[in-house]
């Protein structure tokens, strides 16, 4: 399982850390943490996950510009159906205050 994030004040990292330490917690699953930067870098390793979560931050009703270029830079993955078949997941962090 991959778990890839964008975090721009620290909410959203804390909890894609919280969703790693879950899946840790269950024997039969090898998760690893990747920030959108560092998924940018290892996107070939991606292709090798049986699940793939992402999460980011709401800006304006939206994901954050972070996760949206990661999704941009990962397209050839879809182009080439590398990740078909794949489980996936999102989770994201708003709030006023």
């Amino acid at each position: 399982m991959a778990i890839i994030y964008h975090s721009t004040y620290g909410h959203t990292k804390r909890q894609a850390e919280a969703v790693y330490q879950g899946a840790q917690r269950v024997p039969s699953i090898q998760a690893q943490l990747y920030s959108v930067e560092e998924a940018a870098e290892r996107l070939d390793e991606l292709d090798a996950a049986d699940a793939i979560i992402f999460g980011c931050p709401t800006y304006m009703g939206s994901m954050s510009a972070g996760m949206k270029t990661f999704i941009e830079i990962a397209a050839k993955k879809w182009f080439t159906l590398a990740w078909k078949d794949k489980i996936a997941g999102a989770f994201t962090k708003s709030g006023w205050g």
